[in-house]
């Protein structure tokens, strides 16, 4: 089977709620799963917004979100409070370096 995922049932996949078991069942039986690139983007922030509210632990949050996408994330910018804020949080920056 395809298997398409809505952020509502992405989300269970990382975080324990109702029917998180069930979630993780079916994307098992699958034989590919794919999300739409908004699914990526509402799952950043729901990711984020489950570590503020402490429903997982922020270094859970960042690994979900790097395994929901297909190849690591790197934020490139030159705006240097930017680059610190995101530099802290774990997300990998560019370029490397950047003075604030």
């Amino acid at each position: 089977m395809l298997l398409y995922l809505d952020t509502s049932a992405l989300v269970k996949r990382y975080v324990q709620e109702s029917h998180s078991q069930e979630v993780v069942e079916l994307i098992d039986r699958a034989d590919a799963v794919g999300a739409s690139v908004l699914a990526q983007v509402e799952m950043a922030a729901t990711l984020a917004k489950a570590a503020r509210q402490n429903w997982i632990e922020r270094k859970e949050a960042e690994t979900a979100w790097q395994e929901t996408m297909e190849a690591p994330v790197v934020l490139a910018t030159f705006d240097p409070e930017l680059w610190l804020a995101a530099s802290k949080s774990g997300v990998t920056v560019w370029p490397e370096g950047l003075k604030p």
